[in-house]
């Protein structure tokens, strides 16, 4: 795969063609896919990931983790990363970001989207997230959310409904973005938008 870059390992210099090239060339890979179940069996030990799982009852939806067809999983997601860097969004200070092709980052989440591991892990994350204090303290400690029923790779391309509707805005900065109305922007790009939604 370095290689494929030629011998250039600085992020944000290589052209889409070369970053494509360098993850075909891990899709070969036979030891990948291999060592992603150790990965994630290893994870699950370390003190602070076992805590979060412990505490969200998710250990054994993430030890399931490690029966994903990661051969599959493995492709889509470096096909996602090939899709994202034809973004040119890196590198990050140039706010390449705010000026987005949206049906290239439609594409890009598509690809995620059809993952096991983006559909398995992001309920994890959530459940997650549901028990850290700072949460709590937003919405409550008796506050339970039922993901079972989410379609996780439509509420990706939400995302980026609502991102093209920002671009709609015009901001190419966040220099611009700090002189809007920023309740304004907000109730425009996810109240109206998500209300579509529900």
């Amino acid at each position: 795969a370095i290689n494929a870059l030629n011998g250039n390992i600085e992020i944000g210099t290589w052209t889409p063609e070369e970053v494509q090239n360098a993850l075909n060339a891990l899709k070969d890979s036979k030891l990948l896919p291999e060592i992603m179940p150790a990965g994630i069996e290893f994870a699950s030990e370390l003190e602070m990931i076992k805590n979060y799982l412990e505490d969200a009852d998710q250990v054994k939806e993430f030890l399931a983790l490690t029966d994903i067809n990661w051969d599959k999983d493995l492709e889509l997601i470096f096909d996602a990363i090939a899709q994202i860097y034809a973004l040119d969004i890196l590198p990050i200070e140039n706010e390449g970001f705010l000026t987005m092709d949206p049906e290239g980052l439609r594409k890009a989440l598509g690809y995620l989207g059809e993952t096991e591991l983006f559909n398995a892990a992001l309920p994890i994350g959530v459940k997650i997230a549901f028990t850290l204090d700072m949460v709590k303290d937003l919405v409550g400690e008796d506050f339970d959310l039922d993901v079972s029923n989410i379609d996780w790779a439509k509420e990706l391309l939400n995302i980026v409904d609502i991102y093209e509707a920002f671009l709609g805005y015009g901001i190419e900065s966040m220099d611009e973005l700090t002189g809007v109305e920023m309740n304004d922007l907000v109730e425009r790009l996810v109240v109206e938008n998500f209300a579509t939604t529900v």
